[in-house]
């Protein structure tokens, strides 16, 4: 059966290996995270280790996740020092490189209506990177911090793996998927810890036996 792939262009290929990277590593780090704290019953484990510890580490992985998410959501250019025009790479980055192959071949992809759906669940990220993590927005102190819910972040990942999947489909006749294969470091640390708090707790009665008969 003949392939129906069409040649990748390299300015396209170069924008789209480069942000394909950025997605597979965030949804890598989101699956991490997941592991972790997805459960109150793994949160549970983790706190009666190193509560303190663990509760930073989380938030240090949730500020990361909503930079990145930030980051890939920001304009294709921005402002640089003395007016410079900085180009970013990000979603619309690679649109406009699709749009350059071939006008108007992202509206027949379908991606202005991936791009809708991944501002709508990016905004209230969007909005915590910029008045808090990024900067320390003093002027709206006042007003209300929209909460980042992790539907926010599932469908933020979903439409960047939506757009990447119809770009790969058109040019390369491959069904991508961005999600790694395996990693399962953080479901492994839960069971090492699951399984020390059930040993201590079965070896409790002997020690605190042994010093009552001494």
């Amino acid at each position: 059966m003949e392939s129906s792939a069409r040649e990748f262009p390299p300015t396209l290929s170069t924008v789209y290996e480069a942000i394909e990277s950025d997605v597979i590593q965030l949804h890598f780090r989101y699956k991490l995270f997941k592991q972790l704290y997805a459960t109150q019953a793994t949160v549970d484990i983790l706190n009666v280790v190193a509560p303190a510890l663990f509760a930073e580490v989380r938030q240090i992985m949730l500020e990361n996740i909503m930079m990145v998410i930030s980051q890939l959501t920001d304009p294709p250019t921005s402002r640089g020092p003395k007016g410079a025009t900085l180009e970013n790479l990000t979603m619309r980055r690679l649109v406009e490189t699709i749009d350059a192959q071939e006008t108007g071949l992202a509206d027949r992809l379908g991606v202005p209506r991936l791009l809708e759906m991944l501002d709508g669940h990016a905004e209230p990220i969007r909005t915590v990177r910029n008045r808090m993590l990024a900067h320390n927005d003093w002027g709206r102190r006042t007003e209300p911090m929209p909460l980042v819910m992790k539907e926010h972040i599932d469908g933020t990942i979903e439409a960047m793996e939506r757009i990447l999947r119809v770009t790969s489909l058109y040019f390369r006749d491959i069904d991508i998927r961005c999600e790694p294969f395996s990693h399962s470091d953080g479901d492994a640390l839960i069971e090492i810890l699951r399984q020390w708090q059930e040993f201590s707790k079965e070896a409790e009665p002997y020690r605190w036996g042994s010093q009552d008969e001494g």
